[in-house]
């Protein structure tokens, strides 16, 4: 049987990149050897892409308060229309063998937002996951619940909507963003996410 090459797309920009690296090792923990030969590309938390090498592609990985990218000695990329699958070096010439489908190990903004899955379409490369708009709308809370509503099948009452301007983005931490606070409420409970973030 001839083995499908994987790679594992890891880290990343998001608030989750620690979470991300959690996930990345517990799925090359669990995955079948037998029927997959693994790529290991981690994305640091400023969005480069390294190849990681499996024996030591984590710094503190038994410790998920300090767990760390380990980042390795290649940087590479993908490069749509290249129909060789293969990840490319910045500084010059192919990292490794085709990969036959990406695994988009991968939490948060930049990751589960249709951002990666519409990069990995342009390359033309199979993912593992939902698509482009599957995942633009699950990650916001604002156009999911919108749409679950629309097919009666919404999983709790949205009770309000609070937007914030440039500047005045509380949530995130930042002055930049434009937020959405979403209000849930299920029975007598009420909660409050990002509207652009995932969860809930």
């Amino acid at each position: 049987m001839t083995k499908i090459n994987v790679g594992i797309l890891f880290g990343g920009k998001s608030t989750e990149h620690e979470v991300s690296l959690q996930s990345a090792k517990n799925v090359l923990d669990a995955i079948d050897r037998e029927k997959y030969n693994v790529t290991l590309i981690g994305i640091d938390k400023g969005g480069r892409w390294y190849l990681n090498d499996q024996s030591h592609f984590l710094l503190n990985s038994h410790d998920p308060k300090r767990i760390a990218l380990n980042k390795g000695d290649k940087d590479v990329v993908l490069v749509p229309g290249d129909e060789s699958r293969e990840l490319l070096c910045l500084g010059g010439g192919y990292a490794g063998g085709k990969l036959d489908v990406i695994f988009p190990v991968l939490h948060g903004a930049f990751g589960e937002d249709g951002t990666m899955q519409g990069l990995l379409k342009l390359v033309d490369i199979p993912f593992v996951g939902a698509g482009v708009l599957g995942s633009a709308v699950a990650m916001d809370k604002g156009r999911r619940q919108a749409a679950a509503q629309g097919c009666g099948s919404a999983d709790c009452e949205v009770s309000g909507f609070s937007t914030l301007g440039a500047g005045e983005n509380q949530f995130s931490g930042n002055r930049t963003g434009f937020g959405l606070a979403v209000v849930y409420q299920t029975g007598q409970r009420r909660f409050v996410g990002r509207g652009e973030q995932g969860g809930k």
